[in-house]
């Protein structure tokens, strides 16, 4: 995260987190990611239940409420003294003798909190790495509790909007009891020293409902106002309205229109009902211009639609309460949303294309939600791209591409083991750089390291690269550009002595987005391959030998064969018809201008397979296997130059 970035906002928003031995969490680290404006970017939480999803949740609005106590000293959160979160040795893991929660918001805001089993034998040494944490301190050594707080100042965050939505948050609906409190206008009194309003939420619609009455009915009393036009020699009295309801009106109507985009209507809004029976409606225009009554009441909606309502009309309320003046707009609403289970009572395209949108509204909130539904997970994708961050629970990797999240795996029939072996290979990187003696280098596919390192062999011998001390990481299956920019983005979450290099093909899906050397963070690069002039429309590592050495044949009349030697349609090589190969890529290659290496799937008119493996192709020029004894290697000079620049420029 840039600080110039945060540095941007004058709002209070999670930055980092760690959090240690805590239930479910063993060790978690987030940095929270801000745009170029300070802006902040959502994190969605996901993981399988049990997970510690919630438990993350439930220690950031822990220390919220904390850091609101010091400014209020009675809570509508809490009784008396009592906290939000028990604070129990119960939630130490199994066999750990601490937990500890660390957290830091912009504003040099933080909480820090800690639980030590048998106080008297603890090794407070461990706690070291939290230089807030006051080992001497004497309800540490007596208790085991400890608890830090540096909350800024009131006025900081009295401007922010600060909003917890739990699990077990619910509305009344129209089938339930009918002896339900009438709607009446919301009163609220607020003493010196008390705090009012309550950060969690939970009977969304009986708060909202009173709040839109009062706005409308403060709308006509006090903002109508009469303008004299004149017009063709006459005066006419022109009414409107104009003030803070009636902004905030107009911006309820954006939340409904955004929710209710998906029928066959438009120009949606609230409407008000006789006094008789007075209830807020949504009301909307069919195609000939007519006014049309979608629900007659809130009770009316689904549960769907009154929770995405009355979420949303909930931070507007918040807004309203905090910001004085006219100009309020919903891109101007700045604080920290979390949403326990966003996409409950939701369908799957509430989901994936409402949801995701109605949170773009609102570029100033940071919102912190766990998911199960693949469907919001997708839609955020769609709508948010790279400026949203998924959350693995409880690892806390980030992903790139949701495809890979066991939940969609199981639910959506996007079958996927990249996220296990995204783990498994951050957990193994994490664990070799932490004996790293010299800059490591990753490549995209299985046989790219051993080009590489044979190339930068050659040129060694011939006296060149004599000081480029670097190792590859060798492993024998195919890695895949997504897996390998998802594991560099979270290496550089952490703290490296040596330097670590990712090198991508030059494709147009991710590669290319490489050409230019880029800085991920603590000494972490990403890089591709040089393009080759003859084939500048995807490339992969092959492409940097020359054709003739590309398709030498083997002993066994075996090679690689290129996409381009194809006819389109019946797929037969153009110098031999009798050779022809199975590949149902080669038509789309030529439809996206694109030439591929084929190293599977070509056979003679008996059938007998001619084409040569990747593996075997540079297992036979590592080995100098005749006639692949003397391939040139010269294209491989400008990769190697890059990552000898990368070094020399950023080594200490």
């Amino acid at each position: 995260m840039s600080e110039n970035n945060v540095a941007k906002s004058s709002g209070i928003y999670l930055k980092n987190i760690k959090i240690e031995n805590y239930g479910a969490i063993s060790n978690f680290e987030y940095e929270c990611q801000f745009d170029a404006e300070g802006k902040p970017t959502p994190i969605v939480l996901v993981g399988k239940n049990g997970s510690g999803k919630t438990l993350l949740i439930s220690n950031i609005i822990h220390s919220i409420i904390e850091i609101k106590r010091r400014f209020y000293k009675d809570l509508p959160e809490v009784s008396g003294l009592n906290f939000y979160r028990v604070g129990s040795r119960e939630y130490i893991q199994e066999g750990k003798d601490y937990s500890c929660v660390d957290i830091d918001f912009t504003q040099g805001v933080h909480f820090t909190s800690t639980v030590v089993n048998n106080p008297s034998e603890f090794d407070y040494s461990l706690l070291k790495k939290y230089p807030r944490i006051n080992v001497a301190d004497n309800k540490l050594k007596e208790d085991g509790f400890f608890d830090s707080c540096v909350e800024g100042t009131q006025e900081n965050f009295d401007n922010n909007v600060f909003l917890y939505f739990p699990v077990d948050r619910y509305y009344i609906p129209k089938w339930l009891n009918p002896n339900n409190e009438k709607l009446s206008f919301a009163r609220h009194e607020v003493f010196l020293g008390t705090s009012g309003v309550d950060i969690i939420r939970d009977n969304l619609l009986q708060d909202i409902e009173p709040w839109i009455l009062d706005v409308v009915i403060d709308k006509l009393i006090y903002e109508k106002r009469t303008e004299n036009i004149e017009s063709n020699g006459k005066v006419i009295s022109c009414e409107y309205y104009q003030g803070k309801n009636s902004t905030i009106q107009s911006l309820i109507n954006k939340i409904v229109g955004q929710i209710f985009s998906g029928s066959r209507y438009h120009s949606y809004r609230i409407g008000i009902s006789q006094k008789r029976n007075r209830k807020i409606s949504i009301m909307a225009k069919n195609d000939k211009g007519e006014s049309v009554e979608l629900s007659p009441t809130f009770q009316n909606l689904s549960s769907g639609e009154i929770m995405l309502l009355s979420m949303f009309c909930s931070i507007l309320k918040e807004a309203d309460r905090l910001y004085p003046g006219e100009s309020l707009s919903l891109s101007d609403i700045q604080g920290i949303v979390l949403i326990d289970e966003i996409d409950i009572h939701l369908h799957s395209n509430f989901a994936k294309e409402i949801l995701p949108k109605a949170m773009a509204l609102f570029p100033k909130i940071q919102f912190i939600v766990s998911s199960h539904s693949p469907f919001y997970l997708l839609g955020m994708k769609q709508v948010f791209a790279d400026r949203c961050e998924f959350v693995t629970m409880p690892d806390g990797t980030t992903m790139k591409n949701v495809e890979n999240f066991e939940e969609i795996q199981r639910c959506y029939e996007m079958l996927d083991s990249n996220h296990k072996e995204m783990v498994e290979a951050l957990d193994s990187a994490k664990t070799r750089i932490k004996n790293l003696e010299r800059t490591l280098v990753l490549t995209e596919g299985k046989t790219d390291w051993k080009h590489i390192k044979n190339a930068l062999s050659h040129f060694k011998t011939l006296g060149k690269y004599q000081d480029l001390d670097i190792e590859f990481w060798e492993y024998e299956e195919t890695f895949g550009d997504s897996k390998l920019e998802t594991l560099l983005e979270n290496l550089a979450k952490v703290d490296n002595r040596h330097i670590i290099i990712g090198i991508f093909d030059s494709d147009d899906k991710t590669g290319k987005k490489y050409k230019t050397i880029k800085e991920f963070g603590n000494k972490v690069f990403g890089i591709c391959i040089p393009d080759n002039p003859n084939y500048p429309n995807g490339i992969s590592i092959e492409f940097l030998y020359q054709d003739s050495d590309i398709l030498l044949t083997s002993a066994e009349n075996r090679r690689l064969y290129l996409s381009s030697e194809f006819t389109k349609k019946a797929k037969r090589l153009l110098a031999d018809p009798s050779v022809s190969t199975t590949s149902n890529k080669v038509k789309e290659y030529y439809t996206n201008g694109i030439v591929k290496i084929i190293d599977e799937g070509v056979f003679d008119a008996q059938e007998n397979s001619l084409a040569l493996s990747k593996d075997d192709f540079v297992m036979y020029i590592c080995n100098k296997t005749p006639p692949f004894d003397n391939v040139n290697l010269d294209k491989f000079i400008e990769l190697l130059d890059n990552i000898e620049s990368i070094i020399s420029q950023n080594s200490q």
